[in-house]
């Protein structure tokens, strides 16, 4: 069972199964334990964890900030009511969950139902799921401008013709929410979007945004050890194999052919490569933030 010990206290428990309030020490409660049940059933229905690593470190890391594989693309023939329940429960923030588990145990009923024949709304579908968030979200006015320029971005994006767009404001003026309408406009196109975020206590790793959205598409496409990345590499990207040690430094994956030393220049001239193929190999709206707001459209 993977475990980890931090230097402020002890996480309890197997890794893959917690919550990411959990895997940060925040004291559990019954959202948390409706994230785990995800997890579980997650597994139950692909045969696969969400979340995977090669060490505790990157368990958490993908806890905190990756997507699981869609359950489509790990198992075929799974409707998409089973899907949306499961994603609703593993959803990062607790208030996007299910609120409780007798919520959680009604849609599991209406699915059943639903294999029947019969009719019924669940809480996980996209537009209540959209309603119920409208707490957390307010409705977006006074960016409509600024909007309108990023989503003529995105559908250029869309047509093949990449951009890169700078957001900047003093801190408070709505750049993230900014950010957040853009990627659910992306995603009503079927355009998938990643995250990057530099991490409080980790202004020296400026790394940071770029290595989760590598990390996430990276496991979009099933590679989570680091033999699927050498065949990812190999088959996807063959003039990078002299690089595998680089990359595995990288992405805090651990290999034989590790680089003992690596210079800020192969950091970034391997990251910039990486990026390139994925760009290359699919059409994606890549959303970083930092401190001030970068969208990456390819």
């Amino acid at each position: 069972e993977a475990s980890a010990l931090t230097e402020k206290y002890e996480i309890v428990g197997t890794l893959y199964y917690m919550s990411p309030q959990q895997a940060i020490g925040v004291q559990i409660d019954e959202q948390s334990d409706i994230f785990s049940l995800g997890v579980v059933l997650y597994q139950l229905l692909t045969g696969h964890l969400p979340f995977e690593g090669d060490n505790p470190g990157a368990i958490i890391h993908s806890i905190l900030h990756s997507d699981p594989l869609r359950v489509e693309e790990v198992r075929e023939g799974i409707p998409v009511e089973v899907e949306q329940v499961v994603f609703k429960a593993l959803q990062k923030k607790p208030k996007e969950r299910y609120q409780s588990v007798m919520e959680f145990k009604s849609d599991l009923e209406k699915v059943r139902e639903i294999f029947k024949g019969k009719t019924h709304e669940l809480i996980a579908t996209e537009e209540v799921f959209e309603e119920r968030a409208g707490g957390i979200y307010s409705a977006f006015v006074g960016r409509e401008r600024e909007i309108e320029i990023l989503e003529g971005n995105l559908e250029r994006m869309l047509k093949g013709e990449g951009s890169t767009v700078l957001v900047r404001g003093e801190a408070g003026i709505g750049k993230s929410r900014l950010l957040w309408e853009l990627g659910r406009k992306a995603k009503r196109k079927k355009a998938r979007y990643f995250v990057g975020r530099c991490l409080f206590g980790r202004e020296d790793f400026p790394y940071q945004p770029i290595l989760d959205v590598i990390r996430s598409y990276l496991e979009l496409k099933g590679v989570r050890d680091t033999e699927r990345l050498g065949d990812f590499i190999e088959h996807k990207a063959p003039h990078l194999t002299g690089r595998m040690g680089v990359i595995q430094a990288f992405l805090y994956m651990r290999g034989e052919k590790e680089s003992s030393l690596i210079n800020k220049e192969q950091l970034w001239d391997t990251a910039t490569e990486l990026v390139k193929v994925m760009s290359q190999i699919d059409q994606y709206c890549f959303i970083l933030t930092i401190s001030i707001g970068l969208i990456l459209l390819l």
